[in-house]
């Protein structure tokens, strides 16, 4: 389809959710993944800097303060479990994350 200014203007249809469902799987294999976050008990999960960065102000100044010769960059986060910190990437993956509800008495 052309424009009035003599343009053609492309559209696919499925673009976000192509988009989301090749970043889901890009977290799921640990593809092109470019950050190192070692939690509790030294154990390593890896993500995207760009997805970290839209998802936290704290972490996009980190990794703008990080020499970006530095692959992965490695951020620590001690006392954080490796579980917790998955279900976390999971909700800024996917826009979802399922968190087990403890009772306390």
């Amino acid at each position: 389809m052309f424009d009035s200014s003599g343009l053609l203007t492309l559209h696919y249809g499925k673009h976000h959710t192509t988009l989301i469902d090749e970043i889901h799987a890009w977290f799921d294999g640990e593809c092109f993944a470019d950050v190192a976050l070692v939690c509790e008990g030294k154990e390593t999960l890896r993500a995207h800097r760009l997805i970290l960065a839209s998802s936290s102000p704290l972490i996009k100044l980190v990794l703008h303060e990080t020499p970006t010769t530095e692959s992965p960059v490695i951020i620590q986060f001690p006392g954080v479990r490796a579980a917790d910190m998955r279900v976390l990437l999971d909700f800024l993956y996917t826009g979802q994350a399922y968190v087990q509800v403890q009772t306390r008495k």
